[in-house]
C-alpha cells in the first residue's frame, strides 16, 4: 500500500459537511489548473497535430479531453475530440481469445487500416467522415462522424491505447503530444482501503448500470 498516496474518508466528510459548494469548487479548480499547464505545454510544442489522450479505464479521458478542448479553445485554437473506440471492429468479426472468450478491448480490435486513411486524408487538409462504434448494437457505422479540416487546429484522440507503438504507425503525423490520465489518490478509513484501481472500477460500475 505504500504506492498509494492515501486521502481519509473522514476528512473528506468533514469537509462536505462544512460546506459543499466550496470542497467541489475547490477539487475543480486544482484539477483545471493542472490541465491550464498540460494546455500550456501543448501550445508551446510546435506544431502539435493532435494530442494523444490514454488511461485506463474510469479514469477520466473523456471529461479530461473536453475540458483540455475548452481551455485550448479559450486561448484561441480550434480543438476537435475524437474516440478510439470509434476504430473498434464489429464484435463478432473479432478474434477469439486464447481461454475462448471475447476480446473486448485489446490492441487487436482496432481497425488500423481505416485509422490511417481517416487520420492521413485529415491532416493533408480534406474534411473526412470517421466511423462511430454503436455500442449497443456492437457494430461500426462507417462514414457517420464528419469532421472539417481546420488549419493549425488540434485534435485529442482519446482512448485506452492511443500511446501504443502500433497505434502511433497509423496516425498520419508525427507531431503528436503524449498525455496519460489516471486517478493518484486512493482513499481509506478505519477499516477499508480503496486503492485507485477500486475507485475506477466503482465508476465503472456506476457508469454501465446508468
Amino acid at each position: 500500500t505504500h504506492m498509494y498516496k492515501y486521502t481519509n474518508i473522514r476528512n473528506i466528510n468533514k469537509a462536505v459537511e462544512r460546506n459543499l459548494n466550496k470542497f467541489v469548487l475547490d477539487t475543480e479548480s486544482k484539477y483545471r489548473g493542472q490541465l491550464f499547464t498540460i494546455a500550456n505545454r501543448i501550445l508551446a510544442k510546435k506544431n502539435v497535430k493532435i494530442v494523444l489522450l490514454a488511461g485506463p479505464s474510469c479514469a477520466g479521458k473523456t471529461t479530461t479531453a473536453k475540458l483540455i478542448k475548452q481551455i485550448l479553445e479559450l486561448k484561441g485554437r480550434e480543438v476537435q475530440v475524437i474516440s478510439m473506440d470509434d476504430f473498434f471492429i464489429d464484435l463478432d468479426k473479432r478474434k477469439k481469445l486464447p481461454d475462448g472468450s471475447t476480446d473486448y478491448d485489446s490492441p487487436e480490435v482496432l481497425n488500423y487500416p481505416l485509422m490511417k486513411e481517416c487520420f492521413e486524408k485529415l491532416f493533408s487538409g480534406e474534411d473526412t467522415y470517421f466511423p462511430e462504434y454503436d455500442f449497443k448494437n456492437s457494430k461500426s457505422v462507417p462514414n457517420s462522424k464528419l469532421y472539417k479540416y481546420k488549419y493549425n487546429s488540434i485534435i485529442i484522440f482519446e482512448g485506452i491505447h492511443v500511446l501504443n507503438p502500433k497505434l502511433l504507425k497509423n496516425l498520419g503525423t508525427k507531431d503528436y503530444f503524449r498525455l496519460y490520465v489516471s486517478p493518484m489518490n486512493a482513499f481509506k478509513n478505519d477499516e477499508h482501503n480503496m486503492t485507485t484501481k477500486d475507485l475506477r472500477l466503482l465508476r465503472r460500475i456506476v457508469r454501465d448500470i446508468k
